[in-house]
């Protein structure tokens, strides 16, 4: 299963990406997409707006495409695989410099483009497993929100 989520903002152009995936063939495993607020509804895949809790279907994906929020975390300490897209349209602009950098780092696939969507999730590059390492982590964070 593949598990694509927005976090609390909605993400039309994510939602309308993979729909378009799955109607077109493209995906033929189950997709269940948390669209939060978005005002697209997908034809094609299982959805939902919100949940007191998304760690079910975190446990059960192969994949998890999400955005730049805190739910990164939780995807990669269960060690799933991760495509992080960026969100133009997020007020949190910090989420592009953010994926950016657990990109380098080996941790995530990030897709920059919503139009390369797709040969993101076809994409066998390894990724390293996350540790979490609370100093390092805070470390990093308090760097990246110094910087503005």
């Amino acid at each position: 299963m593949i598990f694509v989520t927005v976090g609390s903002a909605g993400y039309d152009n994510l939602i309308k990406k993979i729909d378009g995936l799955v109607k077109d063939g493209k995906i033929t495993e189950e997709v269940v997409c948390q669209i939060s607020d978005g005002s697209y509804i997908p034809q094609n895949c299982k959805y939902f707006r919100l949940a007191p809790s998304i760690t079910d279907y975190i446990k059960r994906a192969s994949l998890v495409i999400c955005h730049g929020g805190v739910t990164i975390f939780e995807v990669l300490r269960k060690g799933k695989r991760l495509i992080g897209v960026f969100n133009p349209n997020n007020v949190f602009r910090q989420q592009g410099p953010f994926l950016e950098k657990l990109s380098k780092e080996g941790f995530l696939l990030f897709c920059r483009d919503i139009d390369e969507l797709y040969e993101y999730i076809i994409s066998k590059v390894p990724l390293k497993p996350y540790h979490n390492n609370n100093r390092e982590l805070i470390k990093s964070l308090k760097a990246f929100i110094d910087k503005g």
